[in-house]
């Protein structure tokens, strides 16, 4: 049996179309949580600090910055999508 195919295995179905989806409110919806996680941190932040945990602040910071470039990306395709 090469290839990791059975004998007996049935014809395989078209992949369906890609949904098509507003990727400006996915991203949007994302830095929300972030930041929302960010906020919620905020006030622990010397108890993280003893826990040695004083890093989870910073991943939001960085979910926050790559939500802002990601969303960058996109409008850069959509502008240049307009164009064509």
């Amino acid at each position: 049996m090469s290839g990791g195919r059975r004998a007996n295995a049935k014809p395989r179905r078209p992949d369906p179309p890609p949904l098509a989806i507003d990727e400006s409110r996915v991203i949007a919806v994302g830095i929300a949580c972030w930041t929302v996680a960010l906020l919620v941190m905020l006030p622990f932040h010397a108890r993280l600090a003893r826990h040695h945990d004083s890093w989870w602040p910073w991943t939001a910071v960085a979910g926050i910055g790559l939500g802002f470039w990601g969303w960058s990306l996109v409008l850069a395709k959509k502008r240049r999508d307009a164009r064509v």
